[in-house]
């Protein structure tokens, strides 16, 4: 049988975690990027609120990722 100490397992919980916030932080700059990329061509106010948004959540990942 295969057990875990705590340590153990709290490191690979951890690691999980980790890996779900960079993908997280990668996904949301990857959409941020391709609504400013088509910002650059339109100008539509609520696409420009979108965008401001995704900034606004790729900022609060990237500083949590960083906490942690």
């Amino acid at each position: 049988m295969d057990t875990m100490d705590d340590n153990t397992c709290s490191l690979a919980v951890h690691t999980v975690h980790t890996v779900h916030t960079v993908h997280t932080v990668h996904t949301v700059h990857t959409v941020h990027s391709s609504l400013r990329e088509q910002q650059l061509s339109t100008s539509d106010r609520l696409q420009k609120s979108v965008v401001n948004s995704l900034c606004s959540v790729e900022k609060q990942a990237v500083r949590v990722m960083v906490s942690r």
